[in-house]
């Protein structure tokens, strides 16, 4: 951040809350601890920001974080108003509308309001024996990367969002692609829904927390959304496969794997854009169980 010219960097810990903030010289300026439920209990430095547990914007006024859908204090540990969504019947807690993260703010966190998240390599630790047998569509022309990651990224997107569960595995598809800067040779993570169902694409998005910055709660850049994303798209096809590689090869970026998370797998239209090529495309039959569907 730059205010009154002067720029700030944040550094984060693993939950993503802020704990500190250095100048342009690397310098720390300012730190911050806070308890497991978000109060800040000690600090130094006196930079305005607004930005602190688990990265979230904080009124100074009201003493509560905005999460967007829904207002959190973290003195109380919980929400001030009923969550409005759905809940999963099958999860007790879910029926407390007011707690937040379940009550398991170590282990979760919730960026929109909405859902808590689990982090992500407890995410993958807990599901890796799940994932069952890894299929793929299109040759492997690189091995510098872990393909297991691909597919359970891609799962890791849609699991969370039970609010949507049985909706979100029939008409979404999350994309998960390995791309390497033609340029520079950097390797980075893009993500992408396919973008023929709006309804369900804007409120995955939502749940994610996207609030119009392009990427994910894991970092992940996010191909939706960015301007005239229709462009990239092949032979008309919107689905995550082919929009992660028409924006590649639009942006000059080569695409060393894909995972998605799909409940049938890689579409037709897909499968016949990559069969034969060089992009390899990887999915498990395996679907979260809690969801109980097929």
């Amino acid at each position: 951040m730059t205010p009154s010219g002067v720029t700030s960097y944040y550094l984060h810990d693993g939950q993503g809350s802020v704990r500190g903030l250095t100048n342009s010289g690397g310098s720390t300026t300012d730190t911050y601890a806070y308890t497991a439920f978000g109060e800040l209990y000690s600090q130094t430095g006196t930079t305005v920001n607004n930005y602190l547990y688990t990265g979230q914007q904080f009124d100074s006024l009201t003493g509560l974080y905005d999460l967007r859908a829904r207002y959190y204090d973290p003195s109380y540990g919980r929400f001030i108003s009923r969550d409005t969504d759905n809940f999963t019947i099958n999860d007790p807690t879910d029926f407390n509308r007011y707690s937040y993260t379940a009550s398991d703010p170590i282990d979760n966190f919730d960026p929109s309001g909405y859902q808590s998240l689990t982090e992500y390599s407890m995410f993958k630790e807990e599901n890796l024996q799940n994932i069952g047998e890894i299929q793929q569509v299109g040759r492997i022309t690189k091995a510098m990367y872990d393909i297991v990651d691909l597919v359970m990224r891609a799962k890791y997107y849609i699991a969370f969002l039970s609010n949507l569960a049985y909706l979100t595995a029939k008409n979404l598809t999350a994309g998960v692609g390995l791309v390497q800067d033609l340029e520079t040779g950097q390797v980075s993570f893009v993500f992408a829904f396919n973008g023929d169902q709006p309804y369900f694409l804007n409120r995955a998005l939502d749940m994610l927390g996207w609030t119009g910055e392009e990427s994910t709660p894991l970092g992940d850049t996010i191909i939706n959304n960015l301007p005239n994303y229709e462009d990239y798209a092949i032979n008309g096809n919107l689905h995550a496969e082919s929009l992660i590689k028409g924006w590649a090869d639009a942006n000059g970026y080569e695409v060393l794997g894909i995972g998605i998370s799909r409940v049938t797998g890689v579409c037709q239209l897909c499968w016949a854009i990559f069969e034969g090529g060089d992009v390899p495309v990887f999915w498990s039959n395996w679907w979260a169980d809690k969801y109980n569907l097929p």
